[in-house]
């Protein structure tokens, strides 16, 4: 699935119309609740419906507007599952974007002038998501991960099962003498003694490299629409042979050293695997957090919506902080009055994700965290420029 970019959010950001339509909902990939999804687009569609007519537009100019969305409720190509837990639709006039994610997104409608982008920041601006892939001589897996579980990647199938159906019949193999005595070979599996020109370690070798070309011939249209960290599990000596055949640009250079056959969950595959990716999950966030606190004794931080909401019309605020899942209704007029509610009224724009879009759509960085990341321990959080 290709990730939402930097640039992408940035381009979102700086749309601005009368009907921006923002419509955020989870997907679920078994039944009976899968069954449900269309129905709950549909439901959702016509909530955004009713609030645009509430705001003036006539019936015909909204059923122009959301006519592409609405094709989407009985098209069962398109709600075929693909892994994904979260679906976005973006919709202006003539134009419709849909998204989706490996996070599972609240039902959410949202119409105003501004797309609604908070819940695309929290799951694209700095992702927790990775990718980890299990190579024996005995199989390949690869999976979806983030900070919690994995999701098994479904893989081509003609990817080689094993190292013994990707080089039988091989040049390779045709030079070889196998005997029948079974012995632990490559990456665990019990296969035939091997005798080559070289010794029994190299011709070992170079089957496993001969399958793990196999493998990524496979894997590389797969891969080539992620975006994200790669973490290999195998034992000792197939690492250095896979990072020889791998061209993915993102896998790390530490990977978990274990045979994927001897009894590992997949809770114990991703709580090693976690454990490598850690500490490169969020760094810029992180960065970002320890810059506020060196700054928090001056004038170039903010923690108070009023304030910088004023400061985001100035173009001051140079990287923001929004909870996650929280709203704050209020109006804005011109950047300068600004006027908070407790409750949601007519007319009404989400004041926190005014905050993120802006923030976005003026070069500024938002990040969109859990509630305890915050670092104000407020709802909001600012550096400002000056």
């Amino acid at each position: 699935m290709t990730a939402i970019t930097t640039e992408d959010l940035r381009m979102l950001a700086a749309r601005q119309t009368n009907s921006c339509v923002s419509i955020y909902m989870p997907l679920h990939r078994s039944q009976p609740d899968s069954k449900q999804d269309p129905i709950r687009l549909k439901n959702l569609l016509n909530g955004a419906e009713n609030v645009l007519h509430s705001q003036g537009m006539s019936r015909g100019e909204i059923g122009e507007l959301l006519r592409e969305a609405r094709t989407l409720e009985t098209n069962a190509l398109f709600w075929r599952s693909n892994g994904s837990k979260g679906l976005a639709l973006l919709i202006e006039r003539k134009s419709l974007r849909t998204i989706r994610s490996r996070e599972q997104f609240e039902e959410f409608v949202a119409v105003g002038q501004h797309f609604h982008l908070a819940p695309l920041v929290h799951a694209y601006s700095e992702p927790a998501q990775f990718m980890v892939l299990a190579v024996s001589a005995n199989g390949v897996r690869l999976y979806h991960a983030d900070d919690h579980s994995l999701t098994p990647v479904p893989l081509p199938e003609t990817i080689p099962k094993s190292l013994h159906e990707a080089t039988q019949g091989s040049e390779f193999d045709k030079g070889l003498q196998y005997h029948t005595s079974a012995t632990h070979g490559v990456g665990g599996a019990r296969v035939g003694i091997a005798h080559g020109h070289g010794t029994p370690k190299d011709d070992q070798n170079t089957l496993m490299t001969e399958f793990l070309r196999g493998v990524m011939r496979h894997l590389e249209p797969v891969l080539a629409q992620e975006s994200t960290p790669l973490i290999l599990v195998a034992v000792n000596h197939i690492h250095p042979i896979f990072r020889e055949v791998c061209r993915y640009p993102h896998l790390l250079a530490e990977g978990v050293n274990a045979s994927p056959d001897d009894g590992l969950t997949e809770s114990d595959l991703h709580h090693r695997a976690f454990e490598v990716v850690k500490p490169r999950l969020h760094a810029k966030m992180r960065a970002a957090c320890k810059r506020y606190d060196l700054l928090k004794t001056t004038d170039r931080v903010a923690f108070h919506l009023e304030e910088i909401l004023r400061a985001v019309d100035q173009h001051r605020v140079e990287v923001l902080f929004a909870a996650h899942g929280a709203h704050v209704w209020g109006t804005v007029d011109a950047g300068i009055a600004v006027e908070v509610r407790r409750d949601r009224k007519p007319g009404d724009v989400d004041l926190l994700d005014l905050a993120v879009n802006q923030t976005i759509a003026n070069g500024g960085t938002a990040y969109v965290v859990d509630a305890n990341d915050v670092p104000s321990r407020e709802l909001v959080a600012a550096i400002l420029r000056w």
